[in-house]
């Protein structure tokens, strides 16, 4: 009877071990299967294109650690209060930032470099106090929808807002890029001004010499971002020290013949491009212009 116990105990535990095995084995499977346990899910060390492009295109988005990305001490500061900002009255969408965090370390390491500067931005939302921080010198917002305006300016009223209004909509395009060709208001040259696609702008802010100029509005449907495209191009040629402009979303195709055609593509500093497909939730497209003052002597590049 004692030899019949040990045999079916050693039987048991034989059986138990194997089930173990085969329980390990499934769970290994399905967490490398998850992507759990790849390498390629680690925070990564530095923002590039290559690894956005190669490493990320089949993968969910990884926030990067703030402290290791290679923006100075001061805008990582900035950067971890918008990541950690939370509204009191539960306010689910208040801490929203519209573009990720790649596509901001582009414009934080310009500022790194220039300092104290001259900063218009074609959109206001609840990212406007981040750009509103990051720079030193003069930040002003131009925006088309009076409501965000006022959700804005609620808890921000010392932001510098503009209200301004698109006139030209998507039915506008194609035919707008030959009639910018067919009219001399519109060349580079005429400073255009008196173009059809120069938004309606205060007469200090049309003068001002701007540094840096994003282009983040209007939203994307209607009205289009034609006019806001074609008049930072314009305004960046003003500045004889040169003139960095964002455009962001620039996997739409306005966003990106509008870019390519006033902006040129020899004055491309660098960019994140995505294809259609969407990545955690939205697309990384987002480019970097620099006018220079030789660049800003010649014409439009169509």
């Amino acid at each position: 009877m004692a030899v019949f116990r040990k045999h079916k105990n050693a039987v048991f535990l034989r059986y138990s071990l194997l089930t173990c095995v085969g329980v390990g084995v499934i769970l290994f499977y399905t967490l490398e299967k998850l992507e759990v346990l790849s390498p390629t899910r680690s925070l990564f060390q530095k923002v590039n294109t290559a690894y956005i492009e190669n490493v990320l295109l089949e993968k969910s988005y990884t926030i990067p650690k703030i402290d290791e990305l290679p923006i100075s001490t001061r805008s990582k500061a900035i950067l971890y209060l918008t990541e950690n900002f939370k509204e009191v009255n539960g306010c689910r969408t208040c801490n929203r930032v519209q573009q990720k965090i790649p596509e901001r370390v582009i414009t934080f390491n310009i500022f790194d470099q220039l300092g104290v500067c001259n900063f218009l931005v074609f959109g206001v939302g609840f990212d406007s106090i981040m750009w509103n921080a990051l720079n030193p010198g003069r930040t002003v917002f131009l925006e088309d929808n009076q409501e965000w305006i006022r959700k804005v300016q609620l808890s921000t009223n010392f932001l510098e807002v503009y209200k301004v209004d698109y006139t030209i909509g998507q039915s506008a395009y194609p035919s707008s890029l030959e009639q910018v060709k067919n009219e001399n208001s519109c060349t580079a040259f005429a400073k255009g001004a008196e173009c059809f696609l120069f938004l309606d702008l205060p007469e200090e802010i049309k003068h001002m010499t701007w540094d840096v100029i994003m282009v983040d509005a209007p939203n994307g449907g209607e009205p289009t971002r034609q006019m806001s495209i074609y008049t930072a191009s314009i305004l960046g040629r003003r500045n004889r020290k040169g003139t960095h402009v964002i455009v962001h979303d620039t996997h739409r195709e306005i966003e990106q013949i509008f870019s390519d055609t006033f902006l040129c593509q020899n004055n491309l500093v660098e960019s994140l491009e995505r294809s259609g497909r969407t990545f955690s939730g939205s697309r990384l497209a987002i480019r970097h212009y620099f006018i220079s003052e030789e660049a800003g002597k010649k014409n439009f590049c169509f």
